[in-house]
């Protein structure tokens, strides 16, 4: 589990504690007229993603089917522990 900022204290990331590396990276742009914020979910699964053809391909149409029927699809979740989640929720409350 990693919860890792910048020096200027605009951008964090904090990883997974189970260890399945993913993440969410936020990072804050203040400019003079506005505030940007960009967030991304971050997979480290090269290894355990490789699969078959049809097993991509039941997969794609899984992420097809939902989209279709107007459910949700979830990638993937991040488990934060309890100081993990404190020390995110101080820096998006420091924004």
């Amino acid at each position: 589990m990693a919860v890792l900022t910048n020096k200027r204290k605009n951008e964090i990331v904090v990883t997974c504690s189970c260890g399945c590396k993913n993440g969410v990276h936020l990072e804050i742009r203040k400019d003079e007229n506005e505030t940007t914020a960009y967030l991304s979910l971050v997979s480290d699964k090269f290894f355990s993603e490789q699969c078959g053809f049809f097993s991509r391909l039941a997969e794609k149409l899984r992420r097809i089917l939902c989209i279709l029927l107007n459910k949700e699809y979830s990638y993937f979740e991040v488990c934060l522990n309890e100081t993990d989640l404190r020390e995110f929720k101080e820096f998006v409350s420091s924004l």
